[in-house]
């Protein structure tokens, strides 16, 4: 049985997507995963909000409880517009994807959208 729970690696989809960013480590990674997040039948929510966590622990801005899954992440430079683009496809995940409507059809979904949203609160602070 998988893992499925409200927090960013809570789940297989999230923990495969960390295990293949940490063997290859790089922007292009992150940023194919932040592309298509809800579009396609290769979409990949759960990554995106894994992609996410990962960006906004490489700019110094972990979660008020961090995640022990990024303890020893590789260190990769960042740019500015990833940030950006992060929020940007957690946006999408959260208001149109089939994660979201998988979520509605439990009694979870406000402590899900509340990850959600301190994650994107995290990623455009200044």
């Amino acid at each position: 049985m998988g893992a499925w729970g409200t927090r960013s690696f809570e789940n297989d989809q999230a923990m495969d997507w960390l295990d293949g960013f940490r063997d290859a480590p790089s922007e292009r990674f992150i940023t194919a995963t932040l592309s298509d997040p809800c579009d396609s039948a290769d979409s990949d929510p759960e990554g995106a909000i894994a992609a996410g966590e990962v960006v906004s622990y490489l700019c110094g801005i972990p979660p008020e409880v961090p995640h022990d899954e990024l303890k020893g992440l590789p260190w990769i430079s960042i740019s500015p517009f990833l940030r950006r683009d992060a929020a940007r496809a957690l946006n999408r995940v959260m208001n149109s994807s089939w994660l979201r409507s998988s979520w509605e059809e439990t009694e979870l979904l406000d402590a899900w959208i509340a990850e959600i949203t301190d994650l994107q609160r995290r990623l455009t602070k200044q």
